[in-house]
């Protein structure tokens, strides 16, 4: 009874700290990707700028 007592909380133990860690690293990591997806957006939007103003340029210029 003992020993089925121990795993039972063993399990317990485990479920929570399993709980409590992708409780904790979910939101971190959603945070993390959206973070990063702005920076991308951001450096995106930069080089198409670039890109149309460059193109742009080289249109004026050769005409």
């Amino acid at each position: 009874f003992e020993f089925s007592l121990i795993s039972v909380t063993d399990r317990f133990i485990v479920f929570s700290l399993f709980s409590t860690t992708t409780i904790v690293v979910v939101p971190c990591t959603l945070v993390r990707l959206v973070q990063f997806s702005k920076v991308f957006v951001t450096c995106f939007s930069q080089a198409t700028t670039i890109l149309v103003y460059h193109s742009r340029f080289r249109l004026s210029t050769l005409f």
